[in-house]
């Protein structure tokens, strides 16, 4: 087939789909719980993005030409850095046997019929370029750089060209990854070669960091920044980041003409990844139709409410530990859930991740105890740290699912344990508790290891107080995030037929806006469910800073605020027991 008629027929295939996609979601609309989160997802649009439009502004990422040429290196490496961890992730999981992204009814259509494999492949690449130049727009709009200086072609094409790119190199990467696999290096060989490799990029970095020339002492941001930029002009750093550098700079353009000049490294890079994709000659077939088999399998399995069809069998593996004949009720199905969760929780996992972290947190304070000027980076990397673990207390509810949410079609089951309803639900709770706390658990450490190796760099008040700060976070973050998963839950049996709307139905505009209206009262529970444990908190720090000072004191601010809050959990589990006891399970709702 010429590239003409494969571009008539995706034009058809496209339209048409896109039109039935759009003809079902607003006849979904009828239904409320729809109507009204297509209203809060336009208007959180509107409110982000497309205000703009009509009144420019310079605030946000658009004012990036207004900052100076130092930051906006920064910004540019802080970029690059992202897409090499994006490659690195691309190349460590990539399955063993390469495969493109076709549906069932393409797969039955085109494969076939009498098309080459090189025609598969523009067809695959043809269809992606709709989504990739939808992808460019929304993110020119939330950047702001779409409206706020008149260049919006340079922005939607520096963010096409990244994006395109991008896939571009996961195709090619897994056919490489199948040549590999047929030359017998495959699964964790291919795996640990990758990581070694990794390994050798970053102790060479670590190195040229140890033995750079730099400024006996940084004080003030300008000598940090100075350093900073000494780093990232020479050594390997420039050399390793060239590629990365060359997808990003085009965004960064401020005018026709120095996009014109930044854009030709970046359309080079594109060229040879489509040659590279082009001249891999792999068998992609059998897999392709395996893929599209296990999707469609997955998403009629989530349509009908049969969430754990959805994925594929698992081989059996270790109980996270032995469930005694007798005991504690909660404690079945809490070994049930750290069962489901698959990986997520695994005795071997843990102790991969806490040796891993250990080395690598050795490895840095060892190479930096004797460089000055560059324990600042200790703690930048200790406040990543940090930013994860406050940030975690938002995502991680939403991402571990494995309590009533996911149980939702055994609904019938659990209803005819013997057991008490709040039984039931604190022992669905206990499972994402416990792993989300030991997420952060080993965050905490992580930052306040690598927080050890600043020395002097931290102000008195800082390093004196980092241990009571952090026995004050364990000591609470355990009813904070139980509280934070018993809300969903709750929501789970108060609305089921919401729930069931988020997993199934597709994305959209609808879907978004009933997330945010979920975050939305969460985040107002959780605000009154905080009161009164931040006012015991606060008496009991104020009477006991008069006898062990303000910091230690801390620590028992923190006991205070976690008897409030257990109290409040044994509230949401009695509460979550009664809405469980009444839950219907043939009622449609």
């Amino acid at each position: 087939m010429k590239l003409g008629q494969l571009v008539t027929t995706l034009w058809f295939l496209q339209s048409r789909s896109i039109f039935n996609s759009l003809r079902m979601r607003a006849r979904r609309l009828k239904q409320p719980k729809y109507l009204i989160g297509a209203v809060v997802g336009v208007s959180y649009f509107w409110m982000i993005a497309f205000r703009h439009l009509f009144t420019p502004s310079r605030s946000g990422l658009g004012a990036i030409g207004a900052l100076p040429h130092d930051a906006v290196v920064l910004i540019e490496a802080g970029a690059a850095l992202v897409l090499v961890f994006f490659v690195v992730v691309n190349w460590v999981f990539t399955s063993d046997r390469a495969s493109l992204r076709f549906s069932e009814a393409e797969v039955a259509f085109l494969f076939p019929a009498p098309l080459s494999r090189r025609s598969l492949v523009h067809f695959r690449l043809l269809r992606a370029q709709l989504g990739i130049l939808f992808s460019a727009v929304f993110f020119s709009l939330v950047t702001g750089r779409s409206t706020w200086d008149g260049h919006w072609f340079i922005h939607i094409t520096s963010w096409w060209l990244v994006l395109a790119t991008l896939n571009l190199h996961g195709i090619g990467a897994s056919f490489t990854v199948q040549h590999l696999t047929e030359r017998g290096l495959a699964g964790w060989r291919r795996r640990s070669l990758v990581l070694l490799m990794l390994a050798a990029l970053v102790g060479s970095i670590l190195w040229w960091i140890k033995v750079a020339p730099a400024a006996q002492s940084l004080h003030g941001a300008e000598d940090s920044m100075e350093y900073t930029l000494g780093l990232l002009s020479a050594g390997p750093l420039p050399w390793l980041l060239a590629p990365f550098h060359w997808m990003v700079r085009p965004w960064f353009a401020q005018d026709g003409l120095e996009f014109l000049r930044t854009v030709w490294p970046a359309l080079l890079l594109l060229v040879g990844h489509y040659v590279w994709v082009m001249r891999s000659d792999v068998t992609f077939e059998e897999a392709t139709i395996e893929a599209s088999r296990r999707t469609a399998e997955r998403l009629a399995a989530a349509r009908s409410g049969n969430w754990q069809s959805m994925h594929k069998p698992k081989k059996a593996k270790r109980p996270p530990f032995l469930l005694a004949p007798v005991g504690f009720p909660p404690m079945a199905l809490l070994w049930k859930n750290l069962l489901s969760a698959g990986q997520m929780f695994t005795a071997r996992l843990w102790f991969i991740l806490l040796i891993g972290c250990g080395s690598v947190m050795m490895v840095a304070q060892g190479l930096f105890l004797g460089h000055e000027s560059a324990r600042p980076l200790l703690g930048v990397a200790a406040v990543f740290l940090l930013a994860l673990l406050a940030l975690s207390s938002f995502l991680g509810p939403q991402l571990l699912r494995n309590d009533f949410r996911s149980d939702l079609p055994n609904m019938d089951l659990l209803k005819t344990l013997p057991l008490p309803g709040w039984q039931i639900a604190l022992g669905q709770l206990l499972g994402p508790v416990a792993i989300l706390t030991a997420i952060q658990s080993l965050l905490l450490v992580l930052a306040l290891g690598l927080s050890t190796g600043m020395g002097d760099e931290l102000s008195a008040s800082v390093a004196q107080g980092r241990w009571p700060a952090a026995m004050a976070a364990l000591i609470v973050l355990p009813f904070l995030d139980f509280l934070l998963l018993a809300m969903p839950n709750m929501a789970v049996l108060l609305f089921p037929a919401w729930s069931k709307g988020a997993v199934g139905q597709g994305g959209g505009v609808e879907m978004m806006g009933q997330r945010l209206i979920f975050v939305l009262g969460q985040v107002v529970v959780l605000a009154l469910a905080l009161l009164p444990g931040a006012g015991m908190g606060a008496l009991v720090w104020w009477l006991v800073q008069m006898a062990l000072g303000p910091l230690w004191a801390v620590p028992f601010a923190a006991v205070a605020t976690a008897l409030v809050l257990a109290g409040e959990c044994t509230v949401a589990v009695w509460a979550l027991g009664l809405a469980f006891a009444k839950f219907d399970v043939s009622e449609e709702r």
